[in-house]
């Protein structure tokens, strides 16, 4: 198992990931070759490979990359059997792959990888964004400015209204 190492001349993980849980683990060591010749060339992939996992999803395990300072996100459906369409992570990667074009705010899916010899399902990789998530109550780093909620439904309904101004075509 690969386990992110503690340097004191480096950040601090996120507060959003954490060490991969106990019976989620993969081949790290088999997906991190795999990657490191099919990933396209202009993704710096120097430096020591790390993984950490987002544990507050519901549904798909989604894992943060790191190779040296490049992080990446890694999401595969779960573990167990799937209902037929359910966790498709093809079309997942489709829309992504695309989107980001014309919606700036969506993240690029690298690589797209359906040899369940890899990592046990099919999976993608994507680029990683920076952002605050909120889940039902204020993050701290918000708390400060003057009517925050408010502020934030407006921007999440902007965001929706621009998403759905993308051309499809």
């Amino acid at each position: 198992m690969v386990e992110l190492s503690v340097d004191p001349f480096r950040d601090v993980p996120p507060p959003e990931v954490e060490a991969v849980r106990p019976g989620e683990e993969l081949d790290w060591p088999g997906i991190e070759s795999y990657l490191r010749q099919h990933l396209p060339a202009d993704i710096d992939l120097n430096g020591k490979f790390e993984v950490l996992q987002f544990p507050n999803g519901s549904a798909n395990l989604t894992y943060m990359l790191r190779f040296g300072s490049t992080e990446l996100v890694f999401r595969r459906p779960p573990f167990g059997t799937l209902a037929p369409g359910a966790h498709d992570m093809k079309r997942e990667y489709r829309v992504l792959s695309r989107l980001w074009k014309s919606f700036d705010r969506a993240p690029r899916a690298y690589l797209f990888c359906d040899d369940a010899v890899v990592a046990g399902a099919d999976f993608f990789v994507m680029e990683r964004r920076q952002g605050e998530v909120i889940r039902g109550v204020i993050p701290e780093s918000m708390r400060q400015h003057d009517d925050v909620g408010r502020r934030i439904g407006f921007a999440l309904i902007d965001a929706m209204a621009e998403f759905h101004l993308v051309d499809t075509q």
